[in-house]
C-alpha cells in the first residue's frame, strides 16, 4: 500500500446505540493513485462556497474538495512568490467576511496576512506595522474589514545561574485593513526555553501555558492560557470583562515524575536526531533538573462553534488530567466530553472535522456531516474512530 493517501469515501454506520441523526462520514484519503492526495492535512475549513479547504503541510499546498470528497483544484505551494508558503509550518487559513481566503504564517517572523480568492488568485497582501519583530500565529477577519491578530514576538534570554530562560512575549491586537496597529487587546509572557547559550540552541521547556481565543459575535472575545477552569471574557468595544464558569478540570500540580520522564524522552530524542546539538546544547535541560512551569495546563485550544457552543481542547501535555475534547454550552454548562483517537478536532460551517492516524501511520482527514446536534457529532466520531483500534 502507498505511504500517501488519496481521495475516498467511506460511509460508516455505527454499532452503538443510534443517534438522532444518520451522520454521513466522508475520509478525505484512500489508496486511489488517480486522485490528488492529500500527505499530512494541517487545517481544514469549510469555505464560503461550501467546499471543504485543507492545508497539507506535507507539500505546502491549499487543496479544494467538493462537499461530496471530489478533488477540484489546489493552489499555494513552497516559495517566495506571490500566494506561496515560505514555511508551512505554522501556518494557518481563513476566511473573510467578504468570502475570500487568507493565510497567515508564523515560523520567520513574517509580518503579514495573504488574502486570495478562492481559486487561488492573489488579491493583496496585508503587511502589518508593527515596531517588533514578530510572527502572525493566528488571525481572525471581523465584519468592517479589521484583523484580530496573534502576535509572537522574539524570545528574550534571562540569565539563571550559567544557563538561559527564554521568555516568549504574545499579544493580541487589532489591526485595520492595511495592517496599521489600532489596539493592543491582551499581552501576556511565558518562559518557553532553556539553553546554555543567550542567542539560540533553546529546548521548549514542558508544560508552557499558552493563549488561545475565540470571537463572540461581533465585539465578544473569549480567552484562556488554560491555568484556570473558568474562561475569561471581554466586550471588544467597552473592554467590559468578566468570566464563564465551566466543569474543566483544575491545572494539575506538575510532579518530580513529570520533569524526570521529560527530560528521558528529550535525551533519548535528541540523541537520535542530532547528537552534536545535544552535547553542545541540550544538556542543558538535565541540569535544569526542575520544572519552571508549576502546573500543566488544563486547555489547549478553545473555539467557537457554529451553533454558539464552546469546543474546547484538553491540554496535549504529557499526564494532562484529561485530554479530550469538553462541548459547552455558552454558559459553559456541559454538553459532551469525548476523547476520540483523533486531533484537530472542531466544527466548521455544518460538518465536524478531525484528523487519525492509520494502522500504516498515515494522516486521515476526516469529514462529518448531517448530524442531529453537535454534542452527536462528537459522540459519533469518537465511536467511529475508537471501535476501529
Amino acid at each position: 500500500m502507498p505511504w500517501r493517501y488519496c481521495i475516498g469515501i467511506l460511509f460508516v454506520l455505527s454499532t452503538a446505540t443510534p443517534l438522532v441523526a444518520s451522520p454521513v462520514h466522508r475520509i478525505i484519503g484512500s489508496p486511489d493513485e488517480d486522485a490528488e492526495c492529500l500527505f499530512f492535512p494541517r487545517q481544514a475549513e469549510i469555505g464560503p462556497d461550501s467546499n471543504i479547504y485543507a492545508l497539507d503541510s506535507g507539500d505546502a499546498f491549499i487543496k479544494v474538495f467538493s462537499p461530496s470528497g471530489e478533488f477540484l483544484h489546489k493552489f499555494g505551494g513552497e516559495g517566495e512568490g506571490p500566494g506561496e508558503f515560505q514555511r508551512i509550518d505554522g501556518a494557518t487559513i481563513g476566511f473573510t467576511w467578504e468570502g475570500s481566503l487568507f493565510f497567515t504564517e508564523f515560523i520567520g517572523g513574517h509580518r503579514w496576512i495573504t488574502i486570495m480568492d478562492l481559486h487561488g488568485q492573489l488579491d493583496r497582501v496585508v503587511s502589518l506595522e508593527v515596531d517588533q519583530l514578530f510572527g502572525v500565529q493566528k488571525a481572525f477577519s471581523l465584519p468592517d474589514g479589521r484583523f484580530l491578530v496573534q502576535l509572537a514576538f522574539s524570545s528574550v534570554p534571562r540569565p539563571v545561574k550559567n544557563y538561559y530562560l527564554y521568555d516568549s512575549p504574545v499579544a493580541l491586537a487589532l489591526v485595520d485593513s492595511q495592517g496599521r496597529l489600532q489596539e493592543e487587546i491582551l499581552r501576556l509572557e511565558h518562559t518557553s526555553g532553556v539553553s546554555y547559550s543567550p542567542d539560540g540552541g533553546d529546548s521548549s521547556l514542558p508544560f508552557a501555558p499558552g493563549l488561545s481565543w475565540t470571537v463572540v459575535g461581533k465585539s465578544g472575545l473569549v480567552w484562556t492560557e488554560g491555568l484556570d477552569p473558568n474562561l475569561n471574557r471581554m466586550d471588544l468595544l467597552t473592554h467590559q470583562s468578566g468570566s464563564i464558569p465551566t466543569p474543566l478540570p483544575e491545572p494539575r500540580k506538575v510532579k518530580d515524575d513529570d520533569i524526570r520522564e521529560w527530560v528521558q524522552h528529550r535525551r533519548e530524542f535528541m540523541r537520535e536526531r542530532n547528537p552534536v546539538w545535544w552535547d553542545r546544547f541540550g544538556r542543558v535541560v538535565e541540569e535544569l533538573g526542575h520544572s519552571v512551569n508549576k502546573v500543566i495546563p488544563n486547555i489547549g485550544r478553545i473555539e467557537r462553534t457554529p451553533a454558539g457552543h464552546f469546543l474546547i481542547h484538553g491540554s496535549q501535555s504529557d499526564g494532562a488530567p484529561e485530554y479530550g475534547y469538553w462541548l459547552l454550552d455558552e454558559n459553559g454548562a456541559r454538553l459532551a466530553f469525548q476523547d476520540p483517537e483523533a486531533w484537530n478536532v472542531h466544527f466548521s460551517g455544518s460538518c465536524l472535522m478531525a484528523v487519525s492516524r492509520s494502522s500504516d501511520g498515515e494522516d486521515l482527514l476526516h469529514v462529518i456531516s448531517d448530524f442531529g446536534s453537535e454534542a452527536e457529532a462528537l459522540i459519533y466520531l469518537s465511536e467511529v474512530l475508537n471501535s476501529e483500534e
